[in-house]
């Protein structure tokens, strides 16, 4: 199973470049992955901020921020026993956030997603073959639920509403109310 955006053709730019790349990096890792993947799926947070701070009627600092960050999951083994089963009190955790380019430069973005889908794979396997070799050892679970809930996809897709934020007004108003705290 992959979750791949069926009219990504008709989004943006990245939708459509990460809807090519789960796709290809899925096929192969299921046909060459030792385990094999049965899930995988990629998000990407797209942040910006922007930081206006002012003390005695007096700008202190105005910042503007903007990151794309990427996070991987992939799940292998089966629905029934894969690689984020929980033992004990270990909670698994296979990707923090990468960052991916601004700019919708898909040979940047490949790049990106190859590495990190990489680098989560092999933590993934890794994690599954301990737990497979743990669990043969260990007496019979208490909790026999399957780690994953096979269900029908549903996809979904919107942009985000443009930031507007005017930092001059911002600037300017906060100069006004911090020269109160003057008085």
């Amino acid at each position: 199973m992959v979750a791949a955006c069926v009219t990504a053709a008709a989004q943006s730019p990245l939708t459509k470049t990460l809807s090519d790349e789960l796709e290809r990096n899925f096929t192969i890792l299921k046909q060459k992955g030792d385990p094999p993947p049965y899930f995988m799926g990629y998000e990407v947070t797209d942040t910006e901020v922007d930081v206006v701070t002012a003390s005695q009627g007096s700008l202190d600092s105005q910042n503007h921020g903007h990151q794309r960050t990427l996070d991987v999951t992939i799940r292998a083994g089966s629905p029934k026993f894969d690689n984020y089963r929980r033992v004990g009190n270990d909670r698994p955790r296979f990707t923090s956030a990468a960052p991916i380019a601004l700019d919708d430069s898909p040979v940047s973005i490949r790049q990106s997603l190859w590495l990190a889908t990489d680098r989560v794979y092999r933590a993934v396997s890794n994690r599954l073959i301990r737990l497979k070799g743990d669990d043969k050892l260990r007496a019979q679970a208490s909790d026999t639920s399957d780690d994953f809930s096979a269900e029908k996809p549903e996809t979904f897709f919107s942009s985000a509403p443009k930031l507007k934020f005017d930092g001059a007004d911002w600037a300017k108003r906060l100069r006004k109310l911090s020269a109160e705290f003057t008085k």
